[in-house]
């Protein structure tokens, strides 16, 4: 009986003294006696060939977290990144953190040829039909082949170039069309607009129409491209398959 009260006291001191120890000192070292005086934890590596390893969860379980706390860092597995509440427990913004070198990139093009861009309302086209490359296919999601969802906050660059051709209908119509576009989000237009004018005289069938933009999209906001014509009622279509592109990339 005497050596079971020596061991309890024995196994509990220790406990006692760490306790003790942790309210005396604002530092807490791991794998040190000597943490370092402006960190509260310092962790290391005995034979500095181990890590740390935070709390690894897919986008679906991280978003699922109750009332996060705002600068959480968790790993997603989903998208292979270290992500951090920048928002608050009751509206969290999840932030991937990247490197320098890596991409979050896509690039979308057409292979419909035979949609009149020039209708009379602002209009969805399609623009999404191929994908050519998708960096993170977890953050930019195909709907149809009228537009994508972002499903994360940020900031985003976006490239459009549609490269249009006017109709020759034996008249007067396809003459004088202007094409303004422009890229939606959620019904409203978030860039700036651009018009492709074809005047279909002395050989000028074509034009093109060019948008570079940065943009603040919020999470699941649904991302597409509209037109509308402020011109002659002519027909004007993709010129060629492949040759209108929508390019994308989160910027933070």
């Amino acid at each position: 009986m005497k050596t079971m009260k020596s061991s309890v006291t024995y196994a509990i001191f220790p406990a006692i003294v760490l306790c003790f120890s942790s309210g005396l000192f604002a530092q807490v070292g791991i794998g040190t006696n000597t943490p370092d005086a402006s960190s509260a934890l310092e962790v290391v590596s005995a034979n500095n060939n181990t890590g740390v390893l935070f709390p690894r969860m897919t986008t679906v379980q991280r978003d699922a977290i109750s009332n996060p706390a705002k600068g959480l860092l968790i790993y997603n597995t989903t998208t292979n990144t270290f992500d951090y509440n920048s928002g608050t427990g009751a509206s969290p913004n999840w932030i991937s953190l990247t490197t320098g070198t890596s991409s979050r990139r896509a690039r979308f093009s057409n292979t419909d040829t035979t949609t009149d861009l020039n209708s009379s309302t602002f209009t969805l086209i399609p623009l999404f039909d191929t994908t050519e490359f998708n960096d993170d296919s977890a953050l930019y999601q195909i709907n149809d082949t009228f537009g994508i969802t972002v499903t994360e906050a940020g900031r985003y660059k976006v490239i459009l170039n549609i490269r249009l051709l006017g109709v020759n209908s034996s008249g007067s119509t396809e003459q004088d069309t202007n094409v303004l576009a422009g890229i939606i989000a959620n019904s409203t237009r978030v860039s700036a607009t651009s018009m492709g004018y074809i005047s279909f005289q002395n050989g000028n069938t074509e034009a093109t129409i060019n948008i570079t933009d940065i943009i603040n999209l919020a999470a699941n906001d649904v991302v597409g491209v509209a037109t509308i014509g402020e011109g002659n009622t002519g027909t004007v279509t993709h010129a060629f398959s492949g040759d209108s592109v929508f390019i994308i990339e989160k910027l933070d």
